[in-house]
């Protein structure tokens, strides 16, 4: 009975041991091995910090971000990606970058010829795995793989091709004239009390 006892206490022990190991290596050791890699390779990026990464950090200032009023601007990265944006405007211009998504290092390409590689390359740059709810909820083509990926990219291709996003904005800069005037005529009969929305491209 002892016997049985020492042997199943030897066996839990090693069972606790082997996946207190592999916590260690996968919270810590790994995450270690691969920064001291990516900036070997030049890459640049905070240190790993344990569990979190810069998960609290990029949380912060985007809270910090959404607490101040949007600007009258186009430029909008900064408030919805408040901490890419304060790592590429420290000195990391032009630089290739890295950011943690808690143990997992996340690779930001910033030069265009490398950006093309990754590309062309589609099959050895595999996108994050989702979860499979996920994945079922969010189809489409930014989840999409290989052969499925290309298939879908080159059917969408036209749709963004120049000339057809000018004549898209020439069509929207014309409706808006069109509504401006429209507002002008109806503001000159004061017995009317008119309201225009444009849903979707109708006046309604």
């Amino acid at each position: 009975m002892s016997v049985l006892f020492a042997f199943g206490s030897v066996l839990l022990c090693i069972v606790i041991l082997k996946w207190l190991w592999k916590l260690l290596n996968g919270l810590w050791l790994n995450p270690k091995r691969l920064e001291k890699c990516l900036k070997q390779q030049g890459l640049v990026g905070n240190s790993y910090k344990f569990l979190m990464g810069d998960m609290k950090e990029s949380s912060t200032l985007r809270a910090q971000a959404l607490n101040k009023p949007i600007p009258f601007t186009h430029d909008y990265y900064h408030r919805i990606q408040p901490f890419t944006h304060q790592i590429l405007n420290n000195s990391c211009a032009g630089k290739n970058i890295y950011t943690w998504l808690g143990p997992v290092p996340t690779i930001l390409i910033t030069q265009p010829e490398l950006i093309k590689d990754a590309f062309n390359r589609m099959n050895n740059f595999q996108k994050q795995r989702l979860n499979p709810y996920t994945q079922i909820l969010s189809a489409g083509l930014p989840n999409y793989e290989g052969q499925k990926w290309a298939k879908h990219r080159k059917l969408l291709n036209p749709a963004f091709q120049l000339h057809k996003l000018k004549a898209g904005t020439w069509e929207k800069t014309n409706l808006n004239k069109w509504v401006t005037e429209r507002i002008k005529v109806w503001s000159r009969h004061s017995h009317y009390l008119v309201f225009a929305y444009i849903v979707h491209g109708y006046v309604v």
